[in-house]
């Protein structure tokens, strides 16, 4: 399982919201260069392209869609607003813990 920079996914979250770096960036208190950092590392964390970058913004590739759309599924159901329910339904599939170690 890879390991994904949970910094990095909030910050594409808000980029993918916004359609746009520079306000992304301003949302965020961050530098448009240090948020353009860190959509490129996630990129290449999870060997995927996110994002096409153009003049007047920027603009979700297919993959991004998924993404974007199972962040923001994942916030809906962590969030203290929603229900109790899906909230035990994320828990039930999620496991939290050390791997165990191996002997030898």
């Amino acid at each position: 399982m890879k390991t994904v920079n949970l910094n990095a996914l909030r910050v594409f979250s808000v980029v993918a919201s916004h359609g746009n770096l520079q306000r992304a960036a301003e949302d965020l208190n961050l530098s448009r260069g240090a948020v353009s950092q860190r959509i490129k590392q996630l990129e290449i964390e999870l060997g995927v392209v996110l994002l096409v970058r153009g003049a007047r913004g920027v603009s979700l590739t297919p993959e991004g869609e998924r993404c974007h759309a199972a962040m923001e599924e994942a916030l809906a159901i962590l969030t203290p607003h929603s229900s109790a329910s899906a909230r035990e339904a994320i828990a039930s599939r999620c496991t939290l813990g050390r791997r165990p170690r191996r002997s030898g």
